[in-house]
């Protein structure tokens, strides 16, 4: 799972937290706490602790989606 990098940096930086504070506080490797600020793959249960953290939801911090071709729709109906 990647986290989005702005938003997890700046869930960070509004606590004044440094990573070292995220990730004893989240009970992860630093190096899970640096890959998730900088939008690389960890674990969903490493997501879970981060965002607990922080007192969000893992859905806070993941990436926006792009929409979907002719809105999701199948076969170019757009709806």
């Amino acid at each position: 799972m990647k986290l989005d990098t702005n938003r997890v940096r700046r869930a960070r930086y509004e606590l004044g937290y440094t990573l070292e504070e995220v990730s004893s506080e989240a009970e992860v490797a630093k190096g899970t706490a640096i890959r998730a600020e900088h939008g690389r793959e960890i674990q969903a249960s490493s997501a879970r602790k981060i965002a607990g953290v922080f007192g969000l939801r893992v859905a806070d911090l993941l990436p926006d989606v792009a929409p979907l071709p002719n809105g999701g729709a199948p076969n170019g109906s757009g709806g």
